[in-house]
């Protein structure tokens, strides 16, 4: 099967909000895929510097993502 991963999806990994198999994807590409390390590390980053201690709920997310799907690559 093959898969795109975007930045969608990786935003849902990070938060362990996408599902088993596309997070199952990701973790066996990661380390063949240095552009999305980067930007998981970048997301970490934005996170600790935040400090942000919590998960988001699922509405926060979802709004990130619609706001953020009209400039979205479909593929990194």
């Amino acid at each position: 099967m093959i898969y795109n991963i975007t930045k969608t999806e990786l935003l849902k990994y990070f938060y362990n909000e996408c599902s088993p198999s596309v997070s199952q994807l990701i973790e066996m590409e990661l380390e063949a895929n240095p552009d999305w390390k980067k930007y998981l590390n970048h997301l970490q980053n934005v996170q600790n510097v935040c400090k942000v201690d919590y998960k988001p709920n699922d509405t926060l997310v979802n709004i990130i993502l619609e706001e953020s799907a009209a400039t979205e690559h479909q593929s990194l």
